[in-house]
């Protein structure tokens, strides 16, 4: 009889544990989009992209990358 009590007792307390812990939820992720008339840099007919470099470089100087 005193190990169902004590089986039954590790049992709730296990239980109210699961339910008493939470999992952490993500902070908002920043995204940022970059709009150009230029080719997507894959095609094969593309222009080299005028400012997109300079937007990356100034992204990692705020630490985005």
């Amino acid at each position: 009889m005193k190990e169902k009590f004590v089986g039954l007792a590790l049992m709730l307390l296990l239980s109210a544990l699961g339910v008493a812990a939470e999992a952490q939820q993500p902070g908002k992720v920043a995204r940022i989009g970059y709009l150009s008339r230029d080719l997507h840099p894959a095609d094969s007919r593309a222009p080299a992209p005028r400012n997109l470099e300079a937007f990356r470089q100034g992204l990692r100087e705020l630490g985005y990358v």
